[in-house]
């Protein structure tokens, strides 16, 4: 992910995260990640995930046993904090029967790619508050 945030430069990139669950549901596993579809939108502060090509590469994941997890996005030289934008799309998602994900997963990468980044990853649960899983800030150069 981070690769595909430093070939974005100043703008924003996503995708969508796809995995497994363990057999009490309690643990989301990434096991991959979409780069942003090329009918995807972008800017140095917002994102618009596209779709083409994404239900070929999500039917993939389910052949292999890989289910929809959430999304992934970048925050440029920003904190990697959920925006209000942000917050509206993933409870959209968490009751969008479609998607069959009462739960997803939004992970941000912000800063800059090339130099000072860090993760943070939150859990959308339905009908509740997003809750914070972790925050990682990788060894600076």
């Amino acid at each position: 992910m981070v690769r595909r945030c430093k070939a974005a430069n100043c703008n924003e990139t996503g995708g969508v995260l796809a995995g497994t669950y363990s057999g009490d549901h309690k643990c989301a596993h990434v096991t991959s990640f979409s780069s942003a579809p090329p009918d995807s939108e972008s800017g140095g502060s917002w994102f618009r995930r596209g779709i083409q090509g994404l239900q070929k590469w999500i039917d993939k994941q389910w052949r292999s046993k890989s289910y929809y997890l959430g999304e992934w996005h970048f925050h440029p030289f920003a904190p990697p904090a959920p925006s209000g934008t942000d917050i509206t799309e993933m409870k959209s998602i968490a009751t969008t029967e479609s998607y069959k994900c009462p739960e997803p997963l939004l992970v941000i990468i912000g800063g800059d790619p090339a130099q000072a980044w860090q993760i943070r990853a939150f859990v959308f649960p339905r009908g509740q508050n997003p809750v914070e899983l972790f925050e990682v800030i990788p060894p600076q150069p």
